[in-house]
């Protein structure tokens, strides 16, 4: 069920669809048609594919030549566009599981959330956009917070309005607590990155 070509190893969104599609789940799989590994376009254009239970959706992006980059938040704000639009097209989901980052996208799938009603788990597996303040000098990282605050406005909206959490380590979901706390224990859930391993032992 991936969107490249050869055998790339699926990623914890791979992982969990292919599960869910094995358990005869209908799953809707959104992901970008930028290649972030390879810095590279999947398709030219949002592209659905259907594979038994499973919708994919490629949304189409600005791509970006660096992580670190201005490029880069204007991809994750085009991405977050593109859901919207294409989402009015597709049948209402039970649930919504999005990753963070994107912030955009996060914010996206809470206006989604809030117009139908549609709970919205978070799974955190980055630190974003504090990740950046690691790689920068003290004056540095403050200008950038300052220069960058709408990111940690959506970031504050997204957790404000999540349904649940998960993060890939309790230091994850403690990082979100110390943005909102306002989230039922009961919701939270800590939940390792992992692989197939059989799937990785035939690539070997």
């Amino acid at each position: 069920i991936d969107s490249d070509d050869g055998q790339p190893r699926l990623l914890r969104s791979g992982v969990l669809s292919k599960y869910l599609v094995e358990q005869g789940h209908d799953v809707t799989w959104f992901n970008s048609t930028f290649d972030h590994t390879h810095k590279i376009h999947r398709e030219k254009k949002t592209t659905f594919r259907k594979i038994n239970n499973l919708k994919l959706v490629l949304l189409r992006g600005y791509g970006y030549r660096k992580n670190i980059s201005l490029m880069r938040f204007l991809d994750h704000s085009k991405l977050a566009f593109e859901f919207i639009k294409v989402s009015k097209k597709l049948k209402k989901p039970d649930i919504i599981l999005c990753s963070m980052p994107p912030l955009e996208l996060c914010a996206a799938s809470i206006f989604y959330k809030n117009k139908n009603k549609v709970p919205v788990i978070f799974d955190i597996r980055d630190l974003w956009p504090d990740v950046f303040l690691t790689v920068f000098p003290k004056p540095i990282a403050k200008l950038f917070k300052f220069l960058f605050f709408w990111q940690y406005l959506l970031l504050k909206y997204s957790l404000e309005n999540a349904s649940a959490l998960i993060g890939i380590s309790p230091k994850y979901l403690e990082w979100a607590d110390r943005i909102n706390n306002s989230i039922n224990e009961k919701y939270k859930k800590v939940i390792p990155l992992g692989y197939y391993f059989e799937e990785c032992k035939s690539q070997e």
